[in-house]
């Protein structure tokens, strides 16, 4: 699939700066009781693999800014091969493994784990798109009834 490289190098320094702001957040926010938010503000999501995170306040204008900037790195004008929501979703999942919540990395440091899921994100975003086929059977429609031979 054809990336931007420029763009796309600045949108993987995007959010290589905003993955280092949430796990810095975290950390000062550890053993702290959570805030009361404004639900119009905030972006949740999950993964049954790596767990789920909240995002609230300013970190919500950040992370759609950074989505943009990957959403516009990727889809270039006129080809899109992979939906807004797949690069969505993989950039969460770049997200929850860097950030370790379930601690299947957990002698990994920070660095390593973000490095590697920015290389995987990479990896899945330059993935060449699958054809598929698909045939479907229609039912009720009968030849001699048919206009033509």
């Amino acid at each position: 699939m054809p990336i931007n490289e420029s763009n796309f190098n600045r949108a993987i320094n995007e959010i290589r700066e905003f993955m280092n702001t949430i796990a810095e957040e975290i950390k000062l926010n550890e053993g702290q009781e959570e805030e009361s938010t404004d639900y119009e503000t905030m972006v949740f999501f999950s993964s049954q693999e790596y767990g789920s995170l909240t995002i609230t306040g300013d970190g919500v204008k950040k992370y759609n800014t950074v989505l943009r900037t990957l959403i516009d790195a990727v889809i270039l004008k006129g080809e899109e091969h992979i939906s807004e929501k797949s690069i969505e979703s993989l950039l969460q999942t770049a997200i929850l493994k860097s950030i370790d919540y379930t601690e299947k990395q957990e002698g990994t440091p920070f660095k390593q784990r973000l490095t590697q899921s920015l290389s995987d994100l990479k990896t899945q975003l330059n993935k060449v798109p699958t054809d598929w086929e698909m045939f479907l059977l229609v039912l009720g429609i009968h030849n001699p009834s048919l206009p033509f031979e």
